[in-house]
């Protein structure tokens, strides 16, 4: 199944301990594909330092809010660090609770539909994609 070439008779298990490694994927030929399963890894897996951040930066999100509940900026970036840590329903709640204090908060809207989109709720997405162009078209309109 895996090419051979380079691998050092890596078995499947080794792989699966070594997928979070740079290096490892730069191995592989392209011609199989790896590139783009290698994208997808990254983009989907955090690496402990980033983990560490993202992390840090919640908990200072959380400060601001238990200071001030109603701080707009803070709730948009804990709900776009809790999406970042795959914490989706959190995140929504969190962007909710942004909407109800500002619907025109920029970026709300686009940020809700993709995080739908990651929960395989379609309809949400696409209900956060019209609302945001719509809001973009007026911003447009009454600049």
């Amino acid at each position: 199944m895996f090419p051979q070439s380079g691998w050092k008779s890596l078995d499947q298990a080794a792989i699966r301990q070594k997928v979070s490694s740079v290096t490892v994927f730069r191995t592989w030929d392209s011609s199989f594909g790896w590139d783009e399963v290698h994208r997808e890894l990254e983009d989907s897996r955090l690496k402990k330092d980033e983990m560490d951040r993202f992390l840090s930066f919640l908990r200072r999100c959380e400060e601001i809010l238990e200071i001030s509940p109603n701080d707009k900026d803070a709730l948009f970036s804990k709900g776009t660090v809790l999406a970042k840590l795959e914490r989706y329903e959190e995140s929504i709640d969190c962007l909710d609770r942004l909407t109800e204090l500002d619907p025109r908060y920029p970026s709300v809207w686009r940020l809700k539909s993709t995080i739908y989109r990651m929960m395989n709720k379609r309809d949400m997405a696409e209900e956060c994609e019209r609302m945001a162009q719509r809001l973009e078209r007026e911003n447009e309109e009454n600049p």
